[in-house]
This record gives structure tokens, C-alpha cells and sequence, in this order.
């Protein structure tokens, strides 16, 4: 082994050792050692990838001077066949694969038991419920599509806000979904996730590559996120950016956490960066008060708000992010005069005798008045136009 090759498994693996998803598996798993090729290298910047020969290419820009309405759609409409298949084609496995401990298979046979026991008839909505949310608490082998909404260890509730958010629109999981792709290499399955903030901003073109093994071993004992198997990769790419871009604002106190500026989620999947102009359309983020004080809260700008965001869930317009200072929630739909806002973790207790909790719902979901709009801090939101 050589020295680059030692230094860089050696980074990886105490990065792992470190990171709460993978606490008592990532130590056993040697699934970050990559071989050099002797292929031309990529002298790109920043780019783990890029001294071990992977040759993604360039890209088409995709950003445009036509408006926000151009930029969101050329963005959603992105084919990334090319660069996903070059990233496959190019990605060298690692050697050696620990076997999945029999915890892990354990809970993989209890989650295809609940999925059995999901397409039983005359099921109840509470007895859909609980299965639901026993298989939430079990690993999840993703399948390359956003089908079900995930749950989350306290510190990513911005990030699963945002993506469960979009995966509620038509438009928004068609763009998770063209962002992720599952395949199998040498006997071995492989999700492949592309974030666009981290292409512009030079990493290996915003590609980056998980083995099955990893993804559920970030999934092992709620420890990171549980639920969806495609969004738990998701989450993986966007810590392992954040950490070698050095983004210190997407961390607090050292944890990945960036609930306070919750519009974050939006800009790493899409690349397109907050507006702060009077565009109605993009990446936007709106702020009702300062450090909880009430006072700071004008009555008009809440009914406003809240009209406007109602009115574009209802045309399937946009997607919404509802944040007060401490946590981040997806807002999934709408109910008469109500929102309709989807949690991110298993704990209800505060924010229930805040909010009325839907029965029989999983995730836990609250209807939200246009009154309660002002028990939020901001709200985040990414517009197009179908």
C-alpha cells in the first residue's frame, strides 16, 4: 500500500470511527480502500476521488442568466445518465467487505416481515400505522427511489426536512430520484448519489459512491436515519461534502447540524443558491422573528405567508421547510384551513402540545393553522414552475 493510499483509507476510516452513524460497525468495514489507476488524473481540487484516477469528465452549465424559472427548471429537468454511468464505470471496489453482522440481518428479516404483513387486506389505518413505524425503526435496502419518508437522529432534521419536502411533490422525487441510481458492479450493489452544489463547486462532480453495506450500516440502530434506504445515501453524500468542502456553517458545536438555516437542504441537492432578491421563484428564505421574541412577529406577514405557502402546496408548485430554532419540519400537503407538516424523528412530546397531532399517521404529522404559522422561526422554500 502506498503512502496516499494509506493516508487517505486512514482519513476515511477515522472519519467513520469518529461519526455516530457508523459507531461499532465502520471500524470492521474496509469499505473506503481504493486502488490507483494509471489513468489520466483529474487536477480538479478538492476531489477525494481525483488522486486515484476517477475521470468523471466535464459537465454542461447548467446554471443560466434567463431568471430563477430557467434556472430551477434546467436544474429538475438535468440528465445526469453520462456522469452517473462514467462515475460506476470508474469506481474501484474495495478489496475487502466485512459480511453484514447478524443484527443487521436479523433486522432485515423482521423489515420483510412488516412488508409482508403491509399487504394483508382490510388492515386498519392504525394497525398501517404501527407497521409503518415498526419498519422505520428497522434498516432499509433502498431500491434507487424515494418511496417513503425517513426519520432522523436529532442534528439532520434540516436535511430530511428538505428531502422529505421534495419527495412529497411530483416534481421534487423525480429530481431526488434522477440524482440517485442503484446498481450493481463485480456482484456488489452500489447507490450512486450526485449533489449539484458539490459539481459547481469542483468535488469529483458532485458524485459520490456507497456500498449497500454502508447504507445500512447508517442505519444501524436508528443511529443516523432510518425509514428510506435512497434518502439514508443521500444523507451520507451530503455529511461526506460538508466534511471535505469544509462547510463550517452546516455544523454546530461540531455536530452536522444546520436547523437554523434550513434553505441549506435545498442548495446542496439543487446547487442553486438562496435568493435574497424579491424573486418568487428558486431557492428562498424567510425569517419572522429574531431569537423567539414575539414581538418581532407582524400578524399581516404570517397571513400572507401562510397563504402563499397553502396555495403553492396545493398547485404542487413548491416545497416548504418550517423551522423555529431548534428543529425542522417538511411540509407534505394540506387539509382544508390546515398545513399539513410531517416530523423528522420519533419524539412528539414538545411539539405536539404545540400542535394538534394527526392520529393514525406515520411519520407523526401536525395540522398546522394560519395562526400556529407564527410559533416558527422561518420558513425555507425552492419554486419552479411546472
Amino acid at each position: 500500500m502506498t503512502r496516499i493510499e494509506k493516508e487517505t483509507f486512514n482519513t476515511k476510516i477515522n472519519t467513520l470511527n469518529n461519526n455516530s452513524i457508523l459507531n461499532n460497525v465502520a471500524k470492521n468495514l474496509s469499505l473506503f480502500l481504493l486502488k490507483p489507476t494509471n489513468s489520466t488524473q483529474n487536477t480538479n481540487e478538492g476531489g477525494f476521488w481525483n488522486d486515484y484516477g476517477v475521470e468523471l469528465g466535464q459537465t454542461n452549465q447548467t446554471q443560466t442568466d434567463s431568471g430563477p424559472y430557467d434556472n430551477v427548471r434546467n436544474i429538475m429537468n438535468r440528465d445526469l445518465t453520462a456522469i452517473m454511468n462514467s462515475a460506476i464505470d470508474n469506481y474501484i471496489l474495495p478489496k475487502k467487505v466485512q459480511k453484514l453482522t447478524d443484527r443487521l440481518q436479523d433486522d432485515l428479516d423482521k423489515a420483510d416481515f412488516y412488508k409482508e404483513r403491509l399487504k394483508r387486506p382490510n388492515l386498519t389505518s392504525s394497525d398501517i400505522a404501527n407497521l409503518e413505524a415498526k419498519l422505520a425503526e428497522l434498516p432499509d435496502e433502498g431500491n434507487g427511489q424515494i418511496d417513503k419518508p425517513s426519520i432522523n437522529q436529532p442534528g439532520i432534521c434540516w436535511l430530511m426536512a428538505g428531502i422529505n419536502s421534495l419527495a412529497s411533490t411530483e416534481t421534487g422525487q423525480k429530481f431526488l430520484e434522477k440524482n440517485i441510481k442503484k446498481t450493481d458492479k463485480n456482484g456488489r450493489t452500489l447507490f450512486v448519489v450526485h449533489l449539484q452544489e458539490a459539481e459547481n463547486n469542483g468535488y469529483h462532480n458532485g458524485v459520490y459512491i456507497f456500498t449497500k453495506e454502508e447504507v445500512l450500516a447508517a442505519q444501524d440502530g436508528n443511529s443516523f436515519t432510518t425509514g428510506d434506504g435512497d434518502i439514508a445515501a443521500y444523507a451520507l453524500a451530503v455529511e461526506a461534502y460538508l466534511k471535505e468542502s469544509g462547510n463550517k456553517k452546516d455544523f454546530k458545536d461540531g455536530k452536522y447540524s444546520s436547523s437554523e438555516y434550513p434553505f441549506r437542504a435545498y442548495e446542496i441537492l439543487t446547487g442553486i443558491e438562496r435568493s435574497y432578491g424579491d424573486e418568487e421563484t428558486g431557492v428562498s428564505h424567510v425569517v419572522f422573528r429574531d431569537k423567539d421574541k414575539d414581538s418581532d412577529i407582524d400578524a399581516d406577514d404570517v397571513s400572507d405567508s401562510f397563504n402563499k405557502i397553502k396555495k403553492l402546496t396545493d398547485e404542487k408548485k413548491a416545497a416548504f421547510i418550517l423551522s423555529d430554532s431548534e428543529h425542522a419540519f417538511s411540509v407534505i400537503g394540506t387539509d382544508g384551513d390546515y398545513l399539513l407538516v410531517q416530523e423528522s424523528t420519533f419524539d412528539t412530546e414538545k411539539y405536539s402540545k404545540m400542535f394538534e397531532l394527526m392520529p393514525d399517521k406515520f411519520p407523526p404529522t401536525y395540522k398546522i393553522a394560519k395562526d400556529d404559522l407564527a410559533k416558527f422561526k422561518t420558513y425555507s422554500s425552492i419554486q419552479w414552475e411546472e
